[in-house]
């Protein structure tokens, strides 16, 4: 794994004018920071966003939480075979169509998510301390929109 260069200043210009590389390095380095605190409680990301889809719109399938989330079905099984090993969800088959599962999060679940949001607002604090309060809601608002409004994809 290359290793990120200590000052952004270190990045060509060519690379640093353009908001998209700026945004994949700033999630890149956010990611680094919270990756580890979440470790720490047997989570990882992909854990983490999937323990939050499943709390806030179950009951879903897992196809239903792939499609949210964009994620890989194969990877997906890996997942939930994770969370349901650790007691943080429920799979049962859907009584009106026995090929699905239907996921909903356990309270242990809660709890642990619960105790998620805790690390990453703290590191997401810690991350943005160089930004006001005002600037942070500026661009997580700036973020809603792009993701909204352009390709589709988000």
């Amino acid at each position: 794994m290359p290793m990120e260069p200590r000052s952004i200043d270190e990045v060509p210009a060519r690379l640093r004018q353009w908001p998209t590389w700026l945004l994949g390095r700033v999630h890149g380095d956010a990611k680094r920071m919270i990756a580890p605190r979440l470790a720490e409680r047997g989570l990882n990301l992909h854990h983490y966003a999937v323990l939050a889809c499943i709390a806030e719109f179950a009951p879903l399938s897992q196809q239903q939480v792939c499609e949210r989330l964009g994620v890989d079905r194969a990877d997906m099984v890996t997942v939930v075979d994770h969370l349901q090993a650790q007691e943080l969800v429920s799979r049962t088959r859907d009584a009106t169509d026995r090929r699905r599962y239907i996921l909903a999060v356990t309270p242990r679940g809660r709890d642990e998510l619960a105790e998620a949001d805790e690390i990453v607002a703290e590191v997401t604090a810690e991350f943005f301390a160089p930004l006001t309060a005002d600037e942070v809601a500026t661009l997580t608002s700036l973020a809603h929109r792009v993701l909204a409004g352009g390709t589709g994809l988000g």
